[in-house]
């Protein structure tokens, strides 16, 4: 491919339909959040909290075919591995402490749910708290645990027996890891996508 039909590509499918899609859904959420005694209280619960992220964790398999230039069959693992190791440090840590395409893209993908006990956040910070009126901050009815403040990182453990996934937080780093897998391919002298995407 020429660096122009790279370009294209980017900007069409990942810059274009990827980004767009969750960044509506993400400022979908944050529009039905208002403050209450200085604390963000959700009026949905959840939002397209699953949705958004079985397509990061399906999207994160997709841009680690880019990255690594195949999408072989019986690789997917090591694709998913590839890109996801790029987001941050604490994410290539976490990955070495469980098997994240195990236990989260295929759980969500085949079992809808992961595969440990686990809490999928749409927003990152205070969304899953409510401050009564005079600002103590309580659990959201039905909600079966909190997450306290912004996170490090858009995936890990929220206590030893459960997981959680915040799918602002994950997509901020997914979309900074694949701005610069899109530099890292546009500085080749013959920039390429697998041909076996589609």
């Amino acid at each position: 491919m020429s660096a122009t039909e790279v370009k294209q590509y980017f900007d069409d499918y990942i810059f274009g339909f990827i980004f767009a899609d969750l960044e509506r859904e993400i400022a979908f959420v944050k529009s039905q959040v208002e403050i209450v005694g200085g604390f963000r209280v959700p009026k949905i619960i959840g939002g397209s909290n699953f949705l958004g992220a079985l397509g990061l964790l399906c999207y994160t398999e997709f841009m680690g075919g880019i990255l690594t230039g195949s999408f072989s069959r019986g690789r997917d693992k090591s694709r998913f591995d590839a890109f996801f190791n790029t987001l941050g440090p604490d994410y290539e840590a976490f990955n070495r402490r469980i098997n994240v395409y195990k236990v989260f893209r295929c759980g969500m993908v085949h079992e809808y749910f992961v595969k440990k006990s686990a809490v999928i956040y749409m927003l990152d910070g205070q969304v899953n708290q409510w401050a009564t009126s005079d600002g103590v901050v309580a659990a959201v009815s039905g909600a079966p645990s909190m997450l306290i403040g912004p996170v490090q990182c858009g995936i890990g453990m929220l206590d030893e027996a459960r997981y959680y996934f915040v799918v602002e937080r994950y997509y901020k780093d997914f979309a900074d890891a694949c701005r610069t897998a899109y530099a890292k391919i546009m500085s080749n002298p013959n920039p390429t996508i697998p041909s076996d995407v589609g």
